[in-house]
């Protein structure tokens, strides 16, 4: 059920960010709404593919490309379209059998 929580329905304004950790703090849950007040969340699997994206940025940058290989190991349990993703990009390392 995405949607924002009950407690920042009030709150959160268009083009304002938050998070949620659940009880024990091993997950997050960022999300935020447009200008348009639509409400959009990135899981755990959304926020590795955009942060591993981000530091190839970095490292093609600083032209270490051919140094330095960046990789996401996803659990079994990973959202199927960021692992499709993340093959395509070719920042998924898939263990060999």
């Amino acid at each position: 059920m995405q949607r924002l929580p009950p407690a920042l329905t009030d709150r959160l304004k268009p083009s304002e960010r938050a998070c949620s950790l659940d009880g024990d703090a091993d997950r997050l849950m960022y999300y935020y709404l447009d200008e348009h007040s639509h409400f959009h969340m990135l899981d755990g699997d959304k926020i590795a593919a955009l942060v591993a994206a981000f530091i190839v940025d970095l490292v093609k940058l600083a032209n270490l490309d051919s140094e330095i290989k960046v990789g996401v190991v996803q659990t079994a349990y990973a959202n199927g379209a960021s692992t499709k993703y993340l093959a395509e990009v070719s920042l998924l390392y898939l263990p060999r059998r």
